[in-house]
């Protein structure tokens, strides 16, 4: 099978991968950097901004770290198995994109329960998008792809 021969919609689920993991990658990172600010706290926040991370430092760095981590975790996830999709291959794309897929979904729910609103807890756009694109890959890659990703 040459490069011409790949279905469009499967560059299209590459290009989501590599924008959601991307996205994924970098919330990690921001949110990684709020860690010394819990610890140490931060000089020339208003009132209201010290009152909020006052109350998330109540919470300790758990939370912090899930978030960090399956961020970091998923995104990583998300770019390879994008590099899989693309190449057609079935370990790097179809198995890691069904690795991810189930660990979005198996980590989506305590997230939007467990985190504060304010690293991406409770449920919004986030939480239904963290959940609504595991289990459209999983049917993507498991029924209409299953035949492309073959190499």
């Amino acid at each position: 099978m040459s490069d011409e021969s790949r279905p469009g919609g499967l560059t299209a689920l590459a290009v989501l991968n590599f924008v959601f993991g991307g996205l994924g990658v970098l919330g990690a990172l921001g949110l990684a950097a709020l860690l010394p600010m819990l610890a140490e706290g931060a000089p020339g926040l208003s009132d209201q901004q010290r009152a909020e991370l006052d109350a998330l430092n109540t919470l300790g760095s758990a939370p912090f770290l899930l978030a960090v981590g399956s961020s970091a975790i998923g995104g990583v996830l998300l770019i390879v198995s994008g590099i899989g999709y693309l190449q057609q291959k079935r370990v790097v794309g179809r198995v890691l994109g069904n690795v991810y897929a189930l660990f979005a979904i198996i980590t989506a729910i305590p997230m939007a329960l467990w985190l504060p609103v304010q690293i991406g807890g409770g449920f919004n756009i986030s939480t239904i998008l963290n959940f609504l694109y595991p289990v459209l890959t999983l049917v993507l890659v498991n029924v209409t792809f299953k035949e492309d990703l073959i190499r």
